[in-house]
């Protein structure tokens, strides 16, 4: 007897239980659970557009380096080989974003120099106010170069062709130069903003001091 009062008083201690009463959130606490998630989810997305983004705008700035530097090489190697700086040919005519130089022909057969004196090929370089860096080549008939104009660059914000400080186009006899100076730049807008590379380069015409 003395046993069943013991635990009837224990039982009561530990306090009677409420009809209905259930264990859950209170709308306070779910909104506020929703609202640190939102910050969460909100700086989660953030982070992401941004590095999204860098690695948007590093891409293109090594596409546009990649772009200048293979059209620098392009014209360093045909300037490289000409012969001399000419005023015009082909209704092209010199100034500081056109240069227009004599090659020797080179035969298509035997790989050898034909003619330095008489046979020779023409490659010009011309940006003509646009965007676009082309070459246009017109070859001897007997040269294994091929008459073609094509785009060699087409993110061209700047062309400068001089030779001891001054523009390619105040310079009166082109058939003098022994050096020629290249400063190119490459610009695109990625994303508003404004990238741009530029690289410059000094180059000896063939055979000159």
């Amino acid at each position: 007897m003395k046993a069943t009062r013991s635990f009837s008083r224990l039982h009561m201690r530990r306090g009677p239980v409420t009809r209905g009463q259930r264990a859950g959130f209170t709308l306070m606490e779910t909104m506020v659970s929703v609202l640190i998630c939102s910050v969460v989810l909100g700086t989660i997305t953030s982070v992401f557009m941004a590095q999204h983004k860098s690695f948007y705008v590093g891409n293109a700035y090594i596409d546009l380096s990649r772009e200048a530097r293979t059209a620098m090489d392009w014209m360093a190697r045909d300037i490289r080989w000409g012969s001399a700086v000419l005023s015009s040919h082909g209704g092209y005519n010199k100034s500081n974003t056109c240069v227009i130089l004599d090659v020797p022909s080179i035969d298509r057969t035997t790989g050898d120099v034909i003619d330095v004196a008489t046979k020779h090929d023409y490659i010009v370089y011309t940006q003509n106010g646009t965007n676009l860096l082309r070459v246009v080549v017109d070859p001897y008939e007997l040269s294994r170069r091929t008459a073609e104009t094509r785009t060699v660059a087409r993110h061209i914000g700047a062309l400068m062709f001089s030779s001891g400080g001054i523009g390619l186009g105040s310079i009166g006899s082109p058939g003098t130069i022994n050096n020629l100076d290249i400063t190119l730049t490459t610009r695109q807008t990625i994303l508003s903003l404004n990238l741009s590379n530029t690289i410059s380069t000094r180059i000896k015409l063939r055979n000159k001091g």
